[in-house]
C-alpha cells in the first residue's frame, strides 16, 4: 500500500483527491441532515411559539394602554368639572362681597336687583354648561376651568376662539357687559337695563 502511494502519478493523485472531496461533501451533507434535522424542527417550533407569545403580549399591552387612556380621559373630566365648580363659587363670593360694600335703599316700584342677579345667574349657568359640554375635549374643558370667573369676558374669548359658542357669542358678551356695570351695586338699576337682561336670558333660552 505504501508503494502504491509512492508510485502514484500526479494526474492519478488529482483524480483520487477530487473523488475523495466529492465523497466527503456528500457524506457531510447526509450526516448533517441526520444530526440536525430534529433540531431544526425544534427551532422552528420555538420560533413559532415565541412569535405567538409576542403577539399575545402586544395585544395585552394595547389593551392596557386603552384602559389607561380611558381612565385619564375620565380623570380630566372630573378635574375640569371640579375646577369649573370652584370658579363659579369664586364668582358668587366676589359678587356678594361687592354687593355688600354698598347698601342702597331701593325705591318702591324700581326694578329689582335680585331679579337682575337671577337673570344673570341663569345666563352664567348657560355659559358654564357650554364650557362643560362633554363633546368638548377634556383638555380644553380643563383650560376653561382655570379661567378667573370674576369677569367672564376672558372665558368667552377663549370659547369664541375655539368656535364653541355659535350664534350665542354676542348675546353672552352683552349680558356680561351689562352685569359688570351693576355687579358692585354702585350704579342705580334702571328699568331698561333690567328688561334687557330678561330679553338676553330669553334669547339664550334659559
Amino acid at each position: 500500500m505504501q508503494e502504491f502511494w509512492i508510485e502514484i502519478t500526479g494526474p492519478q493523485a488529482t483524480i483520487i483527491s477530487g473523488a475523495l472531496t466529492v465523497f466527503a461533501a456528500v457524506f457531510g451533507v447526509l450526516l448533517g441532515s441526520w444530526l440536525f434535522s430534529g433540531r431544526v424542527r425544534d427551532l422552528k417550533g420555538a420560533l413559532d411559539e415565541s412569535d405567538k407569545l409576542l403577539r399575545q403580549h402586544k395585544t395585552s399591552v394595547e389593551s392596557s394602554l386603552a384602559d389607561v387612556t380611558d381612565k385619564i380621559g375620565s380623570l380630566n373630566e372630573q378635574i375640569a368639572s371640579t375646577m369649573q365648580g370652584l370658579a363659579q363659587v369664586r364668582s358668587d363670593v366676589s359678587d356678594i362681597a361687592l354687593a355688600e360694600q354698598v347698601e342702597e335703599e331701593q325705591p318702591v316700584g324700581a326694578p329689582s336687583r335680585e331679579k337682575l342677579k337671577e337673570d344673570w345667574n341663569a345666563i352664567r349657568d348657560a355659559i358654564e354648561a357650554t364650557a362643560a359640554d362633554p363633546e368638548i375635549d377634556g383638555r380644553t374643558r380643563a383650560k376653561y376651568g382655570r379661567v378667573d370667573r370674576r369677569n367672564y369676558s376672558e372665558l368667552i374669548d377663549l370659547m369664541a376662539y375655539d368656535n364653541v359658542l355659535g350664534q350665542k357669542e354676542e348675546v353672552f358678551r352683552e349680558a356680561i357687559k351689562l352685569w359688570q356695570s351693576y355687579r358692585t351695586g354702585k350704579k342705580e338699576l334702571n328699568q331698561r337695563d333690567a328688561a334687557r337682561m330678561v330679553s338676553l336670558r330669553q334669547k339664550i333660552g334659559v
